[in-house]
């Protein structure tokens, strides 16, 4: 039964993983469920998942110039932050974050910086003055 359990568990994690994985409350539940039935590689798989979100991380720190870059970046701080909350990837990430923010801005950028900025305080970034 506990082989069951563990089996059934294990299944559901990867099912999560493959099938949501921007969405964080799936994804705790489902790292919650997989803990409490003490899947045997829950290590592994927490591993796995923390490396693709810094990976994720990495790539949208590298396009904060373009509105859909920073969603991106804002999305990926947000899993992390729920997910992987102790990790130096989460403080590197606000950094971009708040220096994507540092301009120098024109008027015609200001729908630009205000959605930015949304994301930002979503993100828990700092938003330069």
């Amino acid at each position: 039964a506990i082989q069951q359990r563990q089996a059934v568990a294990e299944r559901y994690l990867e099912n999560v993983l493959d099938s949501f994985p921007d969405d964080y409350v799936q994804l705790q539940r489902a790292f919650e469920i997989a803990e409490i039935a003490d899947v045997e590689n829950l290590t592994d798989f927490k591993e796995d998942y923390a490396m693709s979100l810094y990976e994720r991380v990495s790539f949208a720190q590298e396009n904060t110039s373009s509105l859909e870059g920073l969603q991106e970046l804002s999305l990926a701080i947000m899993l992390v932050q729920k997910l992987v909350p102790n990790g130096p990837v989460l403080k590197a990430a606000r950094a971009a974050f708040t220096e994507a923010l540092q301009g120098p801005f024109t008027a015609a950028d200001l729908p630009f910086v205000q959605e930015a900025i949304k994301l930002a305080t979503a993100a828990r970034a700092q938003i330069p003055a």
